[in-house]
């Protein structure tokens, strides 16, 4: 297996080196800025027609780019002119499979209701216009296809969560009824291996752990395991912010699958850490 990965990040670079250790994979990571300390990484923007290059012969593709907070102008220069630049290039590669890691977020539940690969999208905010633009571009292209759907990240080195648990500032009662959703980047990285190699996979997939918990019970969870040292917040106040998003997402179609999580649930994934 002749693997690129494709905006080798928080995740992409974690999945290159474990694929990378397992026999019978060849595996490059192309990024916008230099790992000299990889040999395999290649140097490349694909926002650019000419401002990339390919190994010869790949039969997998795990397209993990991605934005934050950009503007418009980016996430279009990145989501559809990029990958409609990867894609063409990609012509007379023996291509397998092509994995685009998509968000979550695209769901349009926003009342702390279950949501499948099936649910409705609503394509409201700008990041999720263009994520949902490339899940349709790659789907509809040449190569068969798959589209992995993450939700949150967290891991080694990426501990928000637990930093805005140990906070002393007063939460909004909103955000107490929260639900999160996460997926430890273990897991998320398990996942992605797991799905260029299925044979006759769902064109979707959520990748997610097994059990969304509101933020409340998150907190709750871990002062119990910190005792005295997670902070003591404020009583909840009332909050008049309209949130969305606010939703349970099943990875039973992942599940199904046969994917088995390192960390199924938020109790094994932040007591590792």
């Amino acid at each position: 297996m002749r693997v690129a990965i494709i905006g080798s990040g928080y995740v992409g670079s974690y999945l290159a080196s474990q694929l990378s250790s397992q026999p019978g994979y060849q595996v490059w990571t192309l990024r916008r800025h230099p790992e000299p300390s990889d040999p395999n990484s290649m140097t490349g923007d694909i926002t650019h027609v000419d401002g990339f290059q390919l190994p010869a012969q790949l039969t997998h593709v795990i397209i993990c780019v991605g934005l934050k907070g950009a503007a418009e102008a980016e996430y279009s220069r990145l989501f559809i002119n990029g990958i409609g630049n990867l894609l063409q290039r990609l012509e007379g590669h023996p291509i397998e499979r092509v994995l685009f890691t998509s968000t979550t977020g695209v769901y349009a539940e926003s009342a702390g209701g279950w949501v499948t690969e099936d649910s409705p999208v609503q394509p409201s905010r700008i990041s999720t216009r263009y994520y949902l633009a490339a899940e349709e571009q790659i789907l509809n292209s040449p190569y068969p296809a798959v589209v992995a759907r993450l939700s949150g990240i967290y891991g080694p080195e990426r501990t928000r969560m637990i930093q805005a648990l140990q906070t002393s500032e007063p939460d909004r009662i909103d955000d107490e009824e929260r639900v999160v959703n996460q997926i430890h980047r273990n897991d998320a990285a398990g996942a992605l291996a797991h799905l260029i190699t299925i044979p006759q996979p769902e064109p979707i997939y959520n990748v997610t752990d097994t059990e969304p918990v509101t933020r409340g019970t998150l907190k709750a969870w871990f002062k119990q395991q910190c005792g005295n040292t997670a902070a003591q917040t404020k009583r909840p106040v009332p909050s008049s912010r309209a949130r969305a998003g606010n939703k349970r997402v099943s990875c039973q179609r992942l599940l199904d699958s046969g994917f088995l999580h390192e960390f199924p649930t938020y109790r094994e994934g932040y007591a590792s850490l």
